[in-house]
């Protein structure tokens, strides 16, 4: 089995730092929760026939808006890489080093965190070696990341979460954005793993966990996924029998081992010797080096449906290190793509924002006034408009994604186009009001340290912006 090395350690980020921050935050919540109702509610609306403010409510409050976001994100990310920017997965090899199917020099595998670079990619690079003639590679194989930064996770990620895909390392080196798909069955009283053979690429899940009928227990020895090292995971504890098992997306938490596995898994297949170690290497020379692979990422423009329609995290989170390699060079940072987004939003008149990652976790602090500004340029760009309008979710009759079910109660002929987002006690909807299917208002909605329900807090927005339509 090959392994991975590392040729210099990941730093870690200070927990006194964070803890700082994170005290701040806290702060600024709990000095606007004193507002009445124990929440903060904001909002803006505004009417697009002239930019003019109908309604407005609280619209400098810092508030946490979770997935809402991901608009921040995409409209940066367009201005500053382009509607047709393309993440590219390279292999190279010294080519005039074969000799009688021999090859003395490296393989070079150069990665740009590419949402699409997926485990058949790498059996295309050794189907492409294999047409070279090589039955066995002598040099080292060679995994260049150095276009992100180590620190894969944004400032405040928690330990609970980074099993995970919604929380799935940002990292250059990246296989099937770095999430796993596992399917569950009952087996007798166990639960077991459907589809051990594909985990093994990437991941390897060991189940001892047991089904019950005994409620009681399963609060007692909850069902768990344990990390150990490497990819390696544990699913273990009780699962109330009469629950349908869920699928996991489970995190691969260290990509480079995983790629590790799949270059020794489709070697054999190719029937070529590799070496017993794949390094994860820094200040790589091409000197000589010919590309022998290129995979092409889908462009921006079509990414963004997954990032708008789907509340992709790992894309958001890619774009926003990508931002920050072709604003300030290598490596992208978390630090430098809050720089990036910081001095495109500047140009809208747009400062003091906490925005510390690109997907909306808990660290960002938004302002609703902000928030729509972007909506504005964003109307009124003529290249930028029909891409939200094509991945926004929508409400209503003929609708998409998670507004399906909700706002069914508007007056006759409106529709939302909208954004959502989502954390602990935070709810926030923002993008545009259709009537005819044409955007008549831009609006944003935020509840903040609201302890009710998720549907209650969607049918508050829903009264919120009947009251505004009706008026």
């Amino acid at each position: 089995m090959i392994g991975v090395s590392n040729i210099k350690m990941q730093g870690l980020r200070s927990k006194l730092i964070i803890n700082i921050i994170m005290l701040g935050v806290i702060m600024l919540i709990h000095i606007n929760s004193s507002l009445a109702n124990n929440h903060i509610l904001a909002y803006q609306y505004i009417d697009l026939k002239n930019d003019t403010v109908i309604a407005e409510k609280n619209i400098d409050n810092y508030m946490m808006t979770a997935s809402v976001q991901k608009i921040i994100t995409s409209y940066c990310a367009l201005k500053v890489l382009s509607p047709d920017y393309r993440f590219y997965t390279n292999a190279y090899m010294d080519i005039a080093n074969i000799k009688n199917g021999i090859y003395e020099g490296n393989l070079i595998l150069q990665f740009s965190g590419s949402p699409d670079f997926k485990a058949e990619h790498i059996a295309q690079i050794f189907k492409k070696i294999k047409s070279l003639g090589v039955r066995e590679i002598k040099g080292k194989i060679l995994i260049d990341g150095e276009i992100f930064d180590h620190h894969s996770y944004p400032p405040g990620a928690e330990a609970d979460d980074l099993n995970f895909c919604y929380m799935a390392p940002i990292s250059a080196v990246s296989i099937n954005k770095n999430c796993h798909h596992v399917s569950l069955i009952k087996n007798k009283n166990r639960v077991d793993i459907q589809n051990s053979k594909l985990i093994s690429s990437a991941i390897n899940l060991n189940s001892s966990a047991k089904l019950t009928d005994n409620y009681n227990l399963t609060q007692k020895y909850p069902f768990e996924l344990r990390y150990n090292e490497n990819n390696q995971y544990d699913l273990f504890g009780n699962y109330y029998i009469k629950n349908k098992l869920p699928n996991l997306r489970v995190a691969i938490r260290s990509p480079e081992a995983s790629i590790a596995k799949l270059i020794n898994y489709y070697a054999k297949i190719y029937d070529i010797t590799v070496p017993n170690e794949v390094q994860l290497a820094e200040k790589i020379k091409y000197n000589n080096y010919k590309n022998i692979y290129t995979h092409e990422s889908r462009p921006l423009k079509i990414l963004l449906s997954e990032v708008l329609l789907y509340s992709d995290n790992f894309i958001s989170n890619v774009l926003f290190k990508t931002m920050a390699y072709e604003k300030y060079g290598k490596p992208g940072t978390f630090k430098n793509g809050s720089r990036a987004v910081a001095q495109e939003l500047s140009k809208l008149g747009i400062n003091g924002l906490v925005i510390q990652d690109g997907a909306g976790f808990r660290r960002n602090l938004n302002s609703i006034k902000s928030i729509n500004k972007v909506l504005l340029a964003i109307y009124h760009n003529p290249k930028m408009l029909p891409i939200f309008r094509d991945y926004l979710p929508l409400s209503g009759k003929n609708c998409r994604a998670c507004l399906t079910d909700k706002f069914k109660n508007l007056p006759s002929d409106y529709q939302i186009l909208a954004k959502s987002g989502t954390l602990d006690n935070i709810y926030a909807l923002s993008g545009y009001i259709l009537k005819g299917r044409k955007p008549v208002y831009a609006f944003t909605i935020a509840l903040n340290q609201y302890n009710g329900s998720k549907k209650d807090a969607y049918k508050l927005f829903e009264k919120e912006i009947r009251r505004v339509l009706l008026k």
